[in-house]
């Protein structure tokens, strides 16, 4: 009978034969593979040696484009007059995860997502996502949508009010479904009254500028019910304590420098989060002081009472733009 296709790949296909009924009165002693593309005339050897298995990994192959395959019988005596031809086939995969699945809102029975399309989709495209969770303490997850989802928003109903549970999204297109995209950390279903919200305060929207030596004292407002958790970290690593304290409360948090340093200036980001629900601030520290002095300053030219110097800029900036010389 004809070869067969088990499996297909992005760029590879696996194919299965049984060996000839008749083997022409001397053993089969292997096979020969050959390939071409649907429409082509030309077919391309797999392999030069003698091919003793009845299953063969095709690779190297081009995601989107039909292929054929055939096989031959080999013995003493020589190479079987027809070769086994497979069906047409396509290589294909599925694409990748999909990116930054969030939580957008949460009620006491349900739970809102939203995602952005995976990095690579292939010439599969993409039939829909399908979205699945669990509920802790069970190892099985239920598939929440009967039918694909094709936008990259979901509301998943008829959760169990106060449990916490844990979401994954997956695409799903011809070759099957993705790897999935899992949520961070499980969201207890309960009802969000208030969305989590920074009021990041005009002055801080560009960069907060001080003084060597001088104090730092933010005072950001944030809303969210029930209470957010918030926390702050300077170039993506956590604050250290002893250098910088931080006070929070229902409805604010003040980040506090005694004395400042220049070691001290930074991008501070401030996150404020209810369950999957997440709101960020960034905020642009830079702490400055006198600039060194100017380098090798010369006198260029004299005449009557003036004089031409010429000096290169400080080795220190003092954190800051070099502004007006004083001579």
């Amino acid at each position: 009978r004809s070869s067969d296709l088990t499996s297909v790949g992005e760029d590879w296909a696996n194919v299965v034969w049984d060996p000839p009924k008749y083997d022409g009165g001397q053993p089969v002693t292997g096979y020969l593979i050959e390939r071409k593309k649907k429409g082509s005339q030309r077919w391309m050897k797999m392999n030069f040696e003698v091919y003793n298995n009845t299953t063969y990994e095709s690779t190297k192959m081009i995601e989107g484009v039909m292929y054929e395959i055939r096989v031959f019988a080999v013995n003493k005596i020589g190479i079987s007059q027809q070769g086994q031809t497979s069906k047409p086939f396509m290589p294909i995969a599925p694409t990748s995860e999909p990116q930054h699945i969030t939580v957008e809102d949460v009620t006491d029975t349900t739970c809102t997502l939203k995602w952005r399309p995976p990095d690579r989709i292939g010439a599969g495209g993409i039939d829909g996502y399908l979205i699945e969770y669990c509920v802790e303490g069970s190892d099985e997850w239920v598939v929440a949508n009967e039918e694909l989802v094709e936008r990259c928003g979901y509301t998943v109903k008829g959760l169990p009010t106060g449990k916490k549970v844990t979401f994954r999204v997956r695409t799903v297109n011809i070759a099957g479904k993705s790897e999935p995209a899992v949520l961070t950390q499980p969201v207890t279903i309960r009802e969000i009254v208030q969305q989590p919200k920074i009021r990041l305060p005009r002055q801080l929207r560009q960069t907060y500028i001080k003084k060597v030596g001088e104090q730092v004292n933010l005072l950001i407002p944030f809303q969210g019910k029930p209470r957010p958790q918030v926390k702050w970290t300077k170039e993506g690593k956590e604050l250290d304590p002893k250098q910088i304290s931080v006070r929070t409360s229902e409805c604010d948090t003040i980040l506090f420098i005694r004395s400042a340093e220049r070691s001290h200036s930074g991008k501070y980001e401030l996150s404020v989060q209810i369950e999957g629900m997440q709101d960020v601030a960034n905020i642009n520290i830079r702490i400055v002081e006198k600039p060194g002095p100017a380098q090798a300053v010369t006198v260029k030219d004299v005449w009557g009472f003036n004089a031409l110097l010429e000096w290169q800029p400080p080795k220190d900036n003092g954190n800051t733009e070099i502004g007006r010389a004083h001579v």
